[in-house]
């Protein structure tokens, strides 16, 4: 099949199958690659046929990286095997973990629009595809000075990979308002990616540090995907 009669969701498992991980070699530090597990393949497999199965063009939602429950697990960006069971309707065998940033993603899904119309107009993915763990604990790429300078290369090449998926270019969400939306935005001035960037809070400190205030994010998010929705041109 030709790259121009492949559904999106095609292009997604090829870049994953494709996929080649640079060697970090930092100490203490281990890659989490769960679309190596022929297990999560199949339900990666399943998710994307049921989701990405035509060749639309989509809006990108940029988090961080894989977390061990959520992506690290299912190999799905956000979405942790509960979820994929219940939001999603893909029974799976995998191990049975609730990842809180999941939880609260499906929560905004399933309340504005349910993952069918979501998954219609936009897609997530983190700023690395892969996740690491540093000392047995999920860590972020930028946690690490070193593990940042490391990867930084494998991050511009593999967005950069993914944005051919199908992205829509007039707007992108970045999840993470902190160090990961800072280098996203100097990233996007350099490389010109897209022309409006929108940053939300990521679900992982709401959920952990504002939990008496979810209504109030999920609020939030539902004004910014709606106003990001607004941005369609074609």
């Amino acid at each position: 099949m030709t790259d121009h009669n492949m559904s999106f969701g095609s292009r997604v498992l090829r870049f994953y199958d494709n996929l080649v991980m640079p060697d970090i070699s930092l100490e203490n530090i281990e890659v989490i690659q769960a679309h190596k597990s022929k297990e999560a393949r199949m339900y990666m497999d399943r998710f994307f046929n049921k989701f990405f199965n035509d060749k639309k063009k989509r809006f990108f939602v940029i988090g961080i990286n894989a977390g061990r429950f959520g992506a690290g697990n299912t190999g799905i960006p956000f979405t942790d095997s509960v979820q994929l069971e219940v939001s999603c309707g893909i029974p799976n065998t995998l191990k049975k973990r609730s990842e809180i940033s999941s939880e609260f993603l499906y929560k905004f899904i399933n309340e504005w629009r349910g993952t069918q119309e979501f998954y219609q107009n936009f897609f997530f993915t983190g700023m690395s595809p892969v996740g690491f763990l540093k000392n047995g604990t999920n860590c972020n790429y930028y946690d690490d000075p070193d593990l940042l300078s490391n990867t930084k290369p494998f991050i511009i090449e593999t967005l950069t990979q993914q944005f051919t998926f199908g992205a829509r270019r007039e707007a992108v969400i970045i999840i993470g308002s902190g160090k990961n939306a800072k280098i996203f935005n100097e990233l996007n001035k350099e490389h010109q990616w897209f022309k409006e960037v929108f940053i939300v809070e990521h679900p992982r400190f709401i959920m952990q540090y504002r939990r008496k205030h979810i209504n109030e994010y999920l609020i939030k998010y539902t004004n910014v995907f709606s106003e990001v929705l607004s941005k369609i041109q074609d």
